[in-house]
């Protein structure tokens, strides 16, 4: 059981009003999240996990029609081939209900409906030495009925991402990860106004953990 809290997020600079392309406000999130996690072993080769989630992202009141109410729920199963290799295979299912669902005031619906699908193979190179690839595809559907919404309506993003990591062990205290990460989202609505829409993005970590 998990409960996760950012008492402040800072988005990104966000159209206020929405729809449109000269003014800007600063937009700040608020968000409480619990997940419930079961899992199981069946045999030394195969083990499924089950999860829920409910989260409430809380905008300031510049975007008070953002406000998300967020339920999803999950299943991954493992499958180990060896005590070398193994494969993580796993579905997630995600609803968001905004508070301006359908709100023709507002013209700024961000509920959604999404899935994902992800595949992650890892294997132990050596001792102390592992590498593990993620392929993960998403499919975010918008719900609105606001035809006015230029943003959100009739809006689908496909978002295919892959990373590939080096975990490390460097002393009895020490491990090291290093990892790089591509991001691809193609959406069918483009242009000036539309939030969030197609992109490219690379990124390269490299972590370190120590163990007092």
């Amino acid at each position: 059981l998990r409960y996760f809290l950012v008492p402040d997020y800072f988005l990104r600079r966000l159209a206020d009003p929405p729809n449109q392309t000269k003014t800007y406000a600063d937009a700040d999130i608020l968000i409480h999240s619990g997940k419930l996690t079961l899992d199981r072993e069946f045999t030394d080769r195969l083990s499924v996990e089950v999860s829920g989630l409910l989260e409430q992202k809380d905008y300031n009141s510049n975007f008070d029609a953002r406000d998300t109410t967020v339920m999803a729920g999950g299943a991954e199963t493992r499958v180990r081939f060896s005590q070398k290799f193994w494969v993580d295979i796993g579905m997630d299912l995600e609803q968001g209900k905004a508070a301006g669902e359908n709100d023709a005031a507002i013209n700024s619906d961000i509920s959604y409906n999404q899935w994902s699908l992800h595949f992650a193979p890892r294997a132990r190179l050596r001792d102390g030495l592992s590498a593990g690839l993620n392929y993960t595809r998403e499919v975010k559907g918008y719900t609105t009925d606001l035809v006015a919404d230029k943003s959100h309506f009739d809006r689908e993003d496909k978002t295919d991402i892959i990373k590939f990591d080096l975990k490390m062990t460097l002393n009895k205290r020490t491990d090291m990860a290093l990892a790089c990460e591509r991001v691809d989202r193609l959406s069918n609505k483009s242009g000036a106004d539309v939030e969030f829409a197609s992109f490219d993005q690379n990124t390269y970590s490299a972590t370190v953990y120590y163990k007092f």
